[in-house]
């Protein structure tokens, strides 16, 4: 916003003219304040030599408390140090103070008793008594201080929140050593990945590097944030505190570069081709907790059971970074492991298997992988006094980079040149407008009128953009530090920031909606009349729980005017289960943000009995009557239930949800 005032002649004089005013009165009120606080400096001085005057024992020991006044307010204020003549000075004031003090009659003293009584009041109001005026005289101060601070530190806060640019484009060849997968069903142990047959140890060899083309193993910063979101989006219970599975460095002009992992491509060092398949994705991290602050984790804790609300566990969760239209119809987008997902934790020089709930391969057909996933909790493994090391290999593949296909013509650039006026590299912005399909060769356009041909593998380190920057099959990982809410304590949080609709829209909405929904069944012309009631029947009773609705929600897209409540929805999606964050009524999915508060079913639970399950809505009047399973209740009259046939005895428009 200030680079755009800054741009604008006439707004950044307005700008600066306010900031010269908004000085110019600030200035004013800190002499205002000055003043007053010298004043009331020498009239306390003043009340406090009087006092002195009436008791001699305390000459020696007030002379002592002024010099360290005096000693505490060069300190503080240096505009209003004394030399030591004025400490002397007054040191001699004191005495002969102290030598006059017997001449002072009864009548006076009464008189100086009560202006120090008066004085002592108007001390204690304010704040200044005991020399404290030096204390609070530097409050404006630090409040001043503690508002630069904060705004430091809000600032500090969007700097983190933004994504960091990402790295260069290189590539890394490493290797990496996993241990066998074995199983023995005698003793009931299973392949840690889920598999059906076993695996022996393996080496595989990938890429640690990074593409914009979506290769190698390094996650851009920017994709780092938008996992955070989903994961925060649709995993509430967990709030991620801090990202310790993020590295950070500095590209070659110094800028900061954050970036995470993901897996990536990867194929047997040897060659060999095992009967149940070679992992076909891996990842590598290491990770120092040595040199982290205080992370409020108990370390060693057992598990995520018996969690309270405040609780912190090191978890580690993963989402896949292109989601397939068929999974997005199954399930939302909650953490998953990839097929075959194998972990293995290297500390101390030691390696070892960790299990995780996750999809398990199916005997009947094995591409098929049938479960659910769960975050895995490494607090009770790791110890963070010493790095770490987390490394994954998977059977699930990862779509390799379409190096045939075309980039499409206007694709923007930015590529530097040596300038010879300035003698020095500058970026210039281009964009594509040719290709040459015989040589594979890019015609790239720069803002200067130059142009080159480029191959395919150079456009892509300059490209501006993210195009095709994720590949199908490849996996997000987010090791943090999160911290744990239960259901009860997250309904409290979310209570005040949920979104809410009024009454009076709520019956805006149910009136569109009968009419929208509303069938004619066998209805001669004659019968059809603009003035009869639709009725819309709403159930009280929650469709998770089967009571009594007492925070009634629905989704902001869904379609229907039927409410659950808002606790049971989140106790019951508080486990990993098929059917999460499902709605309670038409089974769309929605995540706590999802979530409405509709004005009307409170209107009716506030004014519904004990004994009322249900209520009939007029669309028309916009009143409604409750129903105890037999009698409708009406302005507190019970009224027979049958009006749903009209004298022809063919039936009227009714409208019901169950």
């Amino acid at each position: 916003l200030l680079d755009k005032v800054r741009e604008t002649p006439s707004l950044a004089d307005e700008y600066d003219e306010m900031l010269k005013g908004k000085r110019g009165l600030e200035e004013v009120e800190e002499q205002q304040r000055k003043k007053q606080l010298e004043d009331d400096r020498k009239q306390s001085q003043t009340e406090k030599l009087r006092r002195l005057e009436l008791d001699p024992r305390n000459t020696q020991g007030e002379e002592s408390r002024q010099l360290t006044l005096n000693r505490k307010r060069k300190e503080h204020d240096p505009a209003k140090q004394s030399n030591g003549d004025d400490d002397r000075t007054e040191r001699l004031s004191v005495q002969d103070t102290g030598s006059a003090m017997h001449h002072v009659n009864v009548e006076e003293t009464a008189r100086f008793g009560a202006a120090t009584d008066s004085t002592n009041d108007v001390e204690k109001k304010s704040g200044k008594r005991n020399g404290d005026e030096i204390a609070h005289s530097d409050i404006p101060d630090m409040n001043r201080t503690m508002k630069k601070n904060k705004m430091d530190s809000e600032a500090d806060s969007n700097r983190r929140d933004r994504p960091q640019p990402p790295p260069k484009p290189f590539t890394v060849i490493r290797t990496v050593f996993f241990l066998g997968d074995y199983s023995n069903p005698a003793r009931q142990v299973y392949c840690k990945s889920g598999a059906i047959h076993p695996r022996s140890v393996c080496t595989l060899r990938y890429d640690s590097g990074y593409s914009i083309s979506g290769a190698g193993t390094v996650m851009d910063d920017e994709t780092a944030i938008e996992l955070q979101a989903r994961l925060h989006r649709w995993d509430p219970y967990w709030k991620i505190t801090k990202e310790v599975g993020r590295a950070s460095n500095f590209d070659s002009r110094g800028n900061p570069v954050m970036h995470s992992w993901k897996t990536a491509s990867c194929f047997e060092t040897s060659g060999y081709v095992r009967k149940e398949g070679n992992p076909l994705s891996c990842v590598e991290m290491v990770v120092d907790l040595s040199k982290e602050e205080d992370l409020g984790v108990v370390w060693h804790a057992p598990g995520t059971a018996g969690l309270k609300t405040g609780d912190r566990r090191l978890l580690l969760r993963s989402l896949p970074l292109v989601r397939e239209p068929k999974e997005r119809k199954d399930k939302c987008d909650m953490h998953t492991w990839p097929k075959g997902t194998f972990v293995q934790l290297e500390q101390f020089g030691r390696r070892k298997l960790l299990s995780i709930q996750q999809r398990n391969q199916q005997s009947h057909d094995s591409d098929l992988w049938k479960g659910q996933s769960a975050p895995l909790d490494l607090t009770s493994h790791v110890d963070p006094r010493e790095p770490f090391a987390v490394k994954i290999c998977t059977y699930h593949p990862v779509k390799r980079p379409s190096l045939d296909q075309i980039i499409s013509n206007g694709t923007k650039v930015v590529k530097e040149f040596l300038d010879e006026a300035t003698g020095q590299l500058e970026p210039f912005e281009g964009k594509v407008v040719g290709y040459d399909p015989e040589y594979k060769l890019y015609r790239i356009l720069y803002s200067d009128g130059d142009g080159e041909e480029i191959a395919r593998s150079d456009i892509e380190k300059i490209m501006v953009g993210k195009p095709n920057r994720h590949l199908s099959g490849s996996y997000g990982i987010n090791l943090a530090i999160c911290e744990y809410a239960s259901a009860d304590d997250l309904v409290r949080q979310i209570a005040t920031t949920m979104a809410k609709i009024s009454l009076e829209d709520a019956k805006i909405f149910a009136e569109e909606y009968a009419a929208k929904q509303h069938v004619t069944i066998d209805l001669d012309d004659d019968d059809i009349n603009a003035d009869d009631e639709v009725s819309l029947n709403f159930s009280l009773a929650c469709p998770i729980s089967q009571r009594r609705i007492d925070r009634p929600v629905r989704g902001k897209n869904c379609t229907h005017i039927q409410c659950f409540d808002l606790q049971p929805f989140l106790q019951s999606n508080q486990h990993v289960t098929g059917s999460r964050w499902r709605c309670g009524v038409c089974e769309q999915f929605l995540s706590v943000g999802d979530l409405l508060e509709c004005g009307l079913y409170k209107a009716m639970l506030r004014e519904a009995g004990s004994d009322d399950v249900c209520a009939v809505y007029q669309t028309r009047t916009g009143s409604w009557k409750l129903n105890d399973g037999g009698k409708e209740k009406l302005n507190g009259k019970n009224e027979s239930t049958i009006t749903e046939i009209n004298k022809t005895g063919k039936v009227k428009r009714v409208i019901e949800l169950d």
